[in-house]
């Protein structure tokens, strides 16, 4: 059947009060990457930044991104230009426990192609806060090999790599 893809494994940890995830190495033999789990932070302070990069993550202000949010009876959108990463849980939050984490999906399309920028669609949402969809374009050609999520946080994620049938 055409259009199937298939999600193979490429990663996943599980981190206790960590300063950051780091995924690295990262072969460019897939379509598109997908990096999902559920975090929390450390005493609910943490924070869920994410950078990529080729050999080294990108913290430069070559990130642009549209958020569309939604927390109980409000909701709103923003746009963010020269930003130094993708915000993770800006309107939804990061849960400071287990029993209230933040639900993550981010998929990284055409993350080895190096003639186009690359394009990141996430969705994060919690019970104890709202819901968010960001559109995230990282302003580079180069392919992606290191992925890396911050800072103070608990949780697990996962890497998984997307091939065309």
């Amino acid at each position: 059947m055409p259009g199937i893809k298939t999600y193979e494994p490429i990663a996943t940890t599980t981190f206790s009060s960590a300063s950051f995830v780091t995924f690295q190495n990262i072969y460019s033999n897939y379509e598109d990457l997908i990096l999902q789990g559920k975090i929390y932070g450390v005493s609910g302070n943490g924070t869920g930044g994410l950078t990529v990069g080729n050999g080294t993550v990108d913290t430069s202000g070559n990130y642009s991104e549209t958020e569309l949010y939604g927390l109980g009876s409000s909701y709103g959108a923003q746009r963010l230009t020269n930003s130094t990463g993708l915000n993770i849980g800006r309107a939804s939050g990061i849960g400071s426990s287990s029993s209230d984490p933040l639900f993550i999906r981010v998929e990284i399309m055409a993350y080895s192609n190096t003639s186009v920028y690359k394009t990141m669609l996430a969705q994060f949402g919690r019970a104890g806060g709202g819901i968010m969809k960001t559109v995230c374009t990282w302003r580079s050609t180069s392919s992606i090999n290191i992925i890396r999520i911050g800072a103070n946080i608990n949780g697990e994620l996962s890497v998984y790599g997307v091939r065309a049938a």
